[in-house]
């Protein structure tokens, strides 16, 4: 049995890993020919002349004759080294470096000896007797690729040796072989290492490789003669993206095994690595033991969420069909965490089932939020199984299912459910009702026949649908079936009917409005089924088609075959006029007619002015599509029309794309034209492409590129060459665009930046290239760039450089001359740019994320103006220097002319690879006019540092408000939120956004000192404030203040308050702030009125979110008369019975209000006294009702402080009718009002 266990290592080193090694196999397994000839070997003594080695091997199949050439080679001693190349044996270069043969015996028979003259004695050597060792130095093998498609080897390298141990071990064999492989997107090192005597061979398999985008290690021991095994493997970084739809986190794997062939045993722990929140699983772990009949399963433990979800122990043999043992507990399972299709539900229970054949599934609840819970008990055995209940409760409505199933295939079964006011829902996130219905089936399973009926209940519903009906249904034990049935699903039916081996189902005019939110439709149609033939048929058509901001206005489709070979049924769709609203895009038609397996398209395409159409056929084989683009017309919108020059042929498959040939040119006046070839895989890629535009006319409304319009005229000319395999690119590329305008989203704007010539040129020589471009807005405007990459990328290494770009490495020269700054405003850009002029020059190299620049740029006479806020600035000259990855900003000095303000800014930026680099900036000045607007002034003087990243900045110093003039807080009219910007909550904590990546931490100190300076005129205010305040950085984006702004009395500035028509003096007032937001500081003020018996006013107090409001006087008197003064300057006596309720009404605002409104109302003995929400300003109003009888109702409105009443009456003639009448001081009515109360 020797040669058989050797014979089965040695096909493992001939598939990959050891080819030349076969020859030691040859020569030492006697029963596939110990003996060989060198057919064309002559021998002259010392030297070995080329020739050619010839002898069969035996591959496990049959025995296959071989012929390898060989180079010259020595014999020294009883020494032969030779030189063998495998070359045109298996097409690839394969070099087995040495070869010794040590200890040559020659038996030559006597007849055969050569006889001696005077020449050089010539052997011809037949047999070899004996050979005492065989070793080979070293072998190669570059590639063996070209075998299969499937895998590849590379870099094969290795050593062997056979030999005859000195003792009576006898003969010995070592080798050690590894290579490089890829399997199915698989790839890493593989390395076998054997040794020991032929009766005893110890092998090793060592694989590193990736799985799922994770690197792991695999050991494989295995001891010949006795086939037992040791495999080990580690996998961590585990990505099950690959396998399933929904991301699943990263996992680590160790898996451990040992055994014999029949026997196993071993354990699996596969535990997350990367965040919780995207794992599937925290662990699962197991012990396992197989043989050829059972497994055994011990220790189970799935945890999710730290808590372990599943645990037990099960046993399954494999003649079974069920599992022999098993006791399983399951707390809190949720199958939808796996897969989203499935219910939200918590599952708990357990499994028991005995070794004697008897299973019980003791207890099986389902808990959920949105569907309630599910509870029953079943019981099986291998005789029968009974489903004693089953119920299902969902908060609405539940569901009961009982009977029995049988467990073996001649038993009778009987199921019976009833529902009430269930919803589908539960089961199908897609479909919504609420179905009352009751059903029974029962039969034989074998040979299968079974009868049932379905019924449903008055009030049941599919979405807004009523659903009424019953359908009967039979199988027969010859397969026929007989049924009739009808649904009525709103004012619609469906109707079905069975005899024999057909079915036939019919729709008119249903909604499938139920299956999804947003969908209308209107279906007629046609299903008809052939059991017997496995034949369908289904014909279905709608004049309307409205489904998530698509809407069509026909759609027609045919679909029929036999349903055991699903790629050859024919289908025939028709779609018109759909319409993506969301997109601006209209499907003018579409129509698909084929099978799976060949199909021919038709489809049209609009939007705005731009307009597809083509036709497209194909076919599948196997794996692969094989396409013809039969015709395609393509106008862009700008006057400019394409058309396909002739058919293009192209094949797709899961790694392969190939296009013949792609011809487009410009039809009517113009003479474009575009021409691609190329082969594109997972292994290599090619593209050759050419084509040739000219002044060819271009536009894009903004309504497609949501950015500003663009229009021009393009030229272009190229002719690039691309092959992964050796050079990546060749060739040209020469593209100019003039007359480039971008103007704003609304075409008829006369706003826009007009770019006289913008050109691009590439040239590319295999290795290199370079890239120059030069854009120029008028004469005074330039910008020109030209770039060298050294070591030109491939797509592939390009595609994976992008997420790696510090491996792109590119150098070259940067020039911009701007000599009007004023010609690059944008339309509907606040900022205005008056003038001035930027240059700069720079030297780069190195990768894009850490450039190394050398050069400077400079900013002269720039003047601006913020529109909306009057702030207008101007900086007469800034420099920027660049030294390798470090930016210097040097004399930035900033003027406001208005308020001869100025400021003055220095500072560095260091760039680091993937971020934003870190920057230091000190800006100092004096009265700088930040604005000077109608409802904005505001003068500062700064003397900041802002330091830190983009991620973590830091902001400390000081400002001081120099004048600072408030009459209107909102953000009008100068500043707006575009219309793309999405206001978002705060991450919660754990997860990541845009914004949360740009500025993690804020770090603010800040001093700011207000001398007098702060006046605020809005809302009836009029306040001049004063002091200093300390900001610091706080949770979320608002900062804490620490500090008071007091109110500022003095001889020119009146601090006023108006309330009711009246301006109150602010005698004091303060802002407190006592590190909270600096949006909510405390309160304390006092506003009075002067009045001939004293001072009469409000007091403030509490914060900004939670004022509170008092009545103060002095002399002191209750708050009605305090009120009166403070409104009509006399006491309530004066002021009439008619203003006492207005005076109540006021009172409302302060803290006590709600009880004086209370006990009025009783005072004045009406059911309702009530104030309109506007009440506060003059325009308030007050509401007095009187109920008279049971019948009518007498109200009363009168307006405070202004002139206006209404009196309303209403009798109620009826619980459904009244009659109201109504009179003002502007107009009379009369009206009759009916009622209905649902």
């Amino acid at each position: 049995m020797m040669h058989v266990r050797l014979r089965s290592l040695l096909l493992i080193v001939i598939a990959g890993l050891g080819i030349p090694a076969a020859m030691l196999a040859w020569l030492v397994a006697t029963n596939t020919g110990t003996a060989f000839l060198w057919s064309s070997l002559q021998s002259e003594i010392p030297e070995i002349r080329a020739g050619r080695l010839s002898g069969n091997l035996y591959d496990g199949v049959k025995l296959r004759d071989f012929n390898i050439h060989t180079t010259a080679g020595t014999i020294s001693g009883d020494t032969l080294a030779i030189r063998l190349d495998f070359s045109q044996l298996l097409r690839q270069r394969i070099i087995v470096h040495y070869v010794k043969l040590g200890r040559l015996r020659y038996q030559v028979p006597e007849a055969e000896k050569p006889v001696a003259d005077d020449r050089k004695q010539a052997l011809s050597l037949s047999t070899l007797a004996v050979i005492s060792e065989i070793s080979i130095r070293e072998w190669s093998v570059e590639s063996l690729s070209d075998i299969t498609r499937e895998w590849s080897l590379e870099d094969i390298r290795g050593a062997a040796r056979l030999f005859q141990a000195g003792d009576s071990s006898g003969w010995q064999q070592e080798l050690r072989t590894s290579a490089r492989f890829e399997f199915d997107g698989i790839n890493g090192q593989v390395r076998l290492v054997t040794h020991g005597p032929l009766a005893h061979i110890v092998s090793v398999l060592l694989i590193d490789t990736n799985v799922a985008n994770a690197e792991a290690h695999l050991e494989i021991r295995e001891l010949m003669t006795d086939p037992q095994f040791v495999f080990e493997t580690d996998v961590s970084g585990i990505n099950p993206e690959h396998w399933l739809e929904r991301k699943a986190g990263r996992y680590a794997l160790h898996l451990k095994a040992a055994g014999k062939k029949d026997q196993i045993d071993g354990n699996i722990e596969l535990k997350s690595t990367g965040s919780r929140h995207n794992a599937l699983i925290d662990k699962l772990t197991l012990n396992f033991s197989a043989d050829a009949v059972r497994l055994k399963v011990q220790d189970l433990s799935l945890s999710i969420d730290n808590k372990a979800v599943i645990t037990g122990v099960f046993q399954a043999q494999h003649a079974k069909r069920f599992t022999e043992s098993a006791a399983i507990r399951i707390n809190g399972l949720n199958l939808h965490h796996f897969d989203q299709s499935l219910l939200t539900t918590d599952l708990h229970g357990s499994i028991t089932l005995e070794p004697t054949g008897q299973a019980n599934l003791v207890q099986l609840n389902l808990q959920d939020r949105s569907l309630g819970k599910l509870h029953g008990s079943i019981s099986i055995d291998h005789d029968s199984a009974d489903l004693v209940q089953l119920e299902l409760d969902t908060g609405s409505g539940s569901a009961i299912l009982s009977g029995y199933i049988p467990f073996t295939e001649d038993n009778e079964f009987l199921l019976k459910a009833r529902a009430e006011n269930f919803d589908p829902g539960s089961f199908a996130d897609s479909v919504r009702g609420n179905l009352s219905f009751s059903m029974e089936t029962s039969g034989r399973i074998h040979p299968l026949e079974m009868k049932g009926r379905l019924e449903f209940q008055p009030g049941s519903r599919l979405g807004s649908e009523t659903v009424s009906g019953q359908l009967c249904f039979a199988l027969s034990r010859d397969g026929s079936t007989h049924g009739t049935g009808k649904l009525t699903l709103g004012e619609r039916d469906i109707s079905l009917q069975a005899s024999g081996h057909s079915v036939d189902i019919r729709f008119a005019g249903i909604n499938p409005g139920f299956m999804a939110d947003g969908l209308d439709a209107e279906l007629w149609g046609r299903v008809r089924l052939d059991l017997e033939e496995k034949h369908v048929a289904l014909d279905i058509s709608s004049p309307r088609i409205q489904y998530q901001g698509i809407e069509a206005s026909k759609l027609s489709a045919q679909i029929w075959g036999y349903f055991t070979q699903p790629e050859e049924m024919s289908v025939s769709v028709q779609l018109a006029d759909m319409n993506f609203t969301e997109k601006g895009i209209r499907l003018e038609n579409l129509s698909v007619a084929g099978k799976q397996t060949s199909h021919r398209i038709q489809v049209a395409i609009l939007r705005d002015q731009a307009r597809i159409d083509l036709v497209l056929s194909g076919s599948y084989d196997s794996a692969r599509y094989h396409g013809k683009l039969e015709s395609l017309r393509l106008a862009t919108g700008g006057g400019a029309e394409f058309m396909l020059d002739q058919p293009a042929r192209f094949n797709a498959g899961p790694d392969l794309l190939t296009m013949e040939r792609l011809a487009l040119k410009q039809t009517g006046a113009g003479n474009a034209r575009v021409e691609l070839t190329g082969t594109f895989d997972r292994h290599r890629s090619k593209l050759t492409t050419s084509g040739e535009i000219r002044l060819f006319p271009f536009q894009l409304p903004g309504s497609i590129t949501n950015l500003p319009a663009i229009t021009g005229l393009l030229s272009a000319k190229w002719a690039l060459d691309y092959d992964d395999s050796s050079a990546p690119l060749r060739g040209m590329l020469s593209t100019e665009i003039s007359d480039l305008n971008i103007g704003s989203n609304d075409l008829a704007s006369a706003k826009s930046v007009t770019i006289q010539r913008a050109s691009v040129k590439l040239k590319a020589d295999g290795n290199n290239a370079r890239f120059q471009l030069d854009l120029v807005q008028n004469p005074e405007n330039r910008l020109s760039s030209r770039i060298v990459t050294n070591g030109l990328p491939g797509i592939g290494t390009l595609l994976n450089d992008i997420f790696n770009p510090v491996k792109i490495q590119f150098e070259g020269q940067l020039e911009i001359s701007l000599d009007d700054l004023s010609d690059l405003n944008l339309p509907g850009s606040p900022v205005d740019i008056q003038s001035g002029q930027f240059h700069s020059r720079l030297d780069f190299s190195g990768p894009l994320t850490q450039p190394r620049l050398q050069g400077t740029a400079q900013l002269e006479e720039l003047e601006l103006e913020i529109k909306g806020f009057g702030f207008r600035g101007s900086i007469p000259r800034a420099e920027l220097i660049f030294e390798d990855q470090r930016i210097h900003l040097k004399g930035l000095e900033f003027l406001t002319p208005v308020s001869e303000g100025s400021a003055i800014a220095s500072g560095n930026l260091s760039l680091h690879p993937g971020g934003y680099g870190d920057f230091d900036l000190k800006v100092s000045g004096s009265k700088l006019q930040m604005a000077d607007s109608d409802t904005l002034k505001l003068t500062l003087t700064p003397e900041l540092e802002i330091s830190g990243t983009a991620e973590k900045l830091a902001l400390s110093g000081k400002i001081i408000l120099d004048k600072t003039w408030i009459t209107d807080l909102s953000l009008e009219p100068g500043v707006h939120l575009s219309s793309d910007v999405v206001v978002t909550e705060r991450p919660e904590a754990g997860t990541t956004s845009l914004v949360a990546t740009r500025i993690r931490t804020l770090k603010i100190d800040l001093d700011v000192e207000i001398p007098d300076s702060l006046q605020i005129q809005r809302a009836g205010v009029n306040l001049l404030l004063g002091g200093k305040l300390n900001l610091q950085d706080g949770p979320g984006r608002i900062p804490l203040a620490n500090g008071r702004l007091s109110v500022v009395n003095n001889k020119i500035t009146k601090n006023t308050y108006q309330a009711y028509g009246q301006n109150l003096q602010v005698r004091k007032g303060a802002l407190q702030f006592a590190g909270g937001p600096v949006n909510n500081p405390g309160l304390d003020i006092l506003a009075i009125r002067t009045v001939i018996i004293g001072e009469v006013g409000i007091r403030v107090t509490g914060t900004v979110s939670a004022p509170e409001v008092q009545l103060q006087s002095h002399p002191a008197m209750n708050d009605l008369e305090t009120l009166s003064w403070l409104v009509f300057g006399q006491p309530s006596s004066e002021a009439g019975k008619s203003y006492e309720t207005l005076l109540l009404a006021a009172s409302s605002h302060f803290s006590d209000g709600r009880s004086l409104m209370g006990q009025a109302r009783d005072w004045l003995g009406l059911d309702e006294l009530s104030l309109d929400p506007d009440l506060g300003t003059t325009s308030g109003i007050v509401n007095l009702g009187k109920r008279i009888n049971e019948n009518l109702y007498l109200q009363y409105q009168q307006g405070i402080l202004e002139e206006g009443y209404k009196i309303k009456a209403t009798y109620q003639v009826t619980p459904s009718w009244s009659v109201i009448g109504e009179s003002s001081d502007q107009s009379n009515a009369f009206e009759v009002e009916w009622t209905k109360r649902f």
